[in-house]
């Protein structure tokens, strides 16, 4: 009977496992989107956002039932941290795995081991002298070195200065930092080891186009937008079957021509789209993927719009809540004869009419040499999301909420931990000498304490191998402490339940 049960929690976490890998979502300009098939009615549901790809799995059966529940619950508390979560939870149900595989650890021990491990990292972020533990930085600190992870000019900083920012608001509530402007240290100029970025009033720009700030801060237009465009025609997929066995390995593919990118000799085309871009007020495009060079030139040159390419989706999710960017897939989008998403009720200028004449008082950053008063500016700015592709919207909407909340967390608690599985190792060493430590605790929940650690160091060894490619770990340079703990927290949660369906 024992055997049996054993027999049962097993296959019960290898289900579990599955799950959780083709839950987990991937971003950058080369973008791992999901392909659900049904196998028994050869239904297709494209999905790229954690939470979407759960809900699609829930009614698969009991233990995708319990994932979704758990994750959906937990996006409803804490508002991000849902894809470590996942990952993390992942790693437990493998490691829980090999315990029940050697016979000499019982599953309630491991509940057991891993909740006292889980509560030894919670109460190790809840310490206040962990500035000192974990490395953080002071969230007043401007002067941090910036750490590069090999993609190129990339806008992380620039997300966490300005979240170091926002601390020095007097704010409980969120909402009142966008309604005001505040006061802010000059940010001296740093630049990234392989020279591609600096770093100019909290700005991360590409150096071959500084010579265009300047014009930059002439324009005297108070109505400015960030946009992030997909420019890349090529995006990878993971092929998952539900309804079938649930296999571990996921076959890629290729979707061609979902995005475009403009020829060169389409010069009127180019020019069209820059100067309805224009027209609207922008200074500054964020694209994710690359943008031709003749789009660059148009819209430096003649237009004075600074362009800033292969921007990571990872972090990307950072500025576009944050700043309430808006979002097209494709430059393209804005041409007269274009395709409208049908989530968009208005045309793109009726869009810009409607926010114009709204009393909403939104967040966009003002890039500028010499700040009068030394203050930063808060003007508003459209919110205009399209997409050819549905399931974007809801990928896009969800992620920046996400951000959002982190943002809040950081400037709640003035704090922020060092990211990339840094933390976590040193997490795992603080579990190993709590076990050292020498407490009345049987040799198995010990073993299921190591176990833990373990997981935590696998968190670390993830984040090397995708660098910034995987957003399910915790890659980014800089996170707050709140999510972390919760999703530290929660994943133990998640794996007793599954043990506890099991029996």
């Amino acid at each position: 009977m024992v055997s049996v049960i054993l027999k049962h929690e097993q296959r019960t976490l290898v289900e579990a496992i599955a799950i959780c890998r083709v839950g987990q979502s991937f971003w950058g300009p080369f973008r791992r989107w999901k392909v659900i098939v049904d196998s028994r009615t050869g239904e297709r549901t494209l999905a790229c956002d954690c939470i979407q790809v759960m809900q699609v799995l829930a009614n698969a059966s009991k233990v995708g039932s319990l994932v979704y529940e758990i994750a959906h619950d937990f996006k409803t508390g804490m508002g991000c941290g849902v894809s470590s979560l996942i990952s993390f939870t992942k790693i437990l149900c493998e490691e829980a795995h090999t315990l029940l595989g050697t016979g000499d650890v019982s599953a309630s021990d491991i509940s057991h081991g891993f909740q006292l491990a889980s509560q030894v990292c919670v109460d190790t972020l809840s310490d206040p002298s962990i500035n000192s533990f974990c490395g953080m930085v002071s969230a007043t600190d401007i002067n941090v070195k910036l750490v590069r992870h090999g993609h190129r000019k990339n806008v992380a900083e620039t997300a966490f200065q300005v979240s170091k920012l926002l601390q020095r608001c007097n704010s409980d509530d969120f909402g009142a930092v966008m309604l005001h402007s505040f006061p802010v240290p000059p940010f001296n100029r740093c630049q990234a080891s392989d020279g591609s970025i600096c770093l100019i009033d909290g700005v991360i720009l590409p150096i071959q186009l500084h010579s265009w700030i300047r014009k930059l801060t002439n324009k005297k237009s108070s109505y400015s937008v960030f946009k992030v465009g997909l420019l890349k025609n090529n995006i990878g997929c993971d092929v998952f079957t539900r309804g079938g066995a649930l296999s571990e390995k996921f076959q890629e593919v290729s979707i061609l021509g979902t995005v475009g990118l403009l020829e060169t000799s389409k010069l009127d085309p180019v020019e069209m789209i820059v100067g309805k871009i224009y027209k609207t007020g922008l200074n500054l495009v964020v694209v994710s993927g690359s943008v031709h060079e003749n789009i660059q030139r148009v819209c430096a040159q003649k237009y004075d719009i600074l362009v800033v390419e292969w921007a990571h989706m990872r972090e990307l999710e950072a500025l576009s809540r944050h700043f309430m960017i808006s979002i097209y897939t494709d430059f393209s989008q804005l041409l007269e004869d274009a395709e409208v998403n049908t989530a968009v009720s208005h045309t793109f200028t009726e869009m810009i009419a409607l926010d114009r004449a709204s009393n909403k008082c939104l967040l966009r950053i003002q890039t500028s040499l010499k700040r009068p008063n030394n203050t930063f500016q808060l003007d508003p700015i459209t919110v205009l999301v399209t997409s050819g592709i549905e399931s974007t919207l809801t990928e896009i909407e969800t992620s920046f909420w996400s951000c959002l909340h982190r943002l809040f967390y950081m400037s709640q608690i003035k704090m922020m931990v060092v990211g990339a599985g840094s933390c976590e190792k040193l997490l795992a060493k603080q579990v190993l000498e709590q076990i050292q430590a020498g407490q009345s605790r049987s040799s198995q929940v010990e073993i299921a304490m190591r176990s833990f650690a373990s997981a935590l160091l696998k968190i670390g060894d993830e984040a090397s191998n995708f660098g910034l490619i995987d957003s399910t770990v915790d890659t980014i340079v800089y996170d707050d402490i709140k999510s972390k703990r919760g999703w530290l927290a929660q994943a133990p949660t998640v794996l007793h339940r599954l043990l506890h369906l099991s029996s």
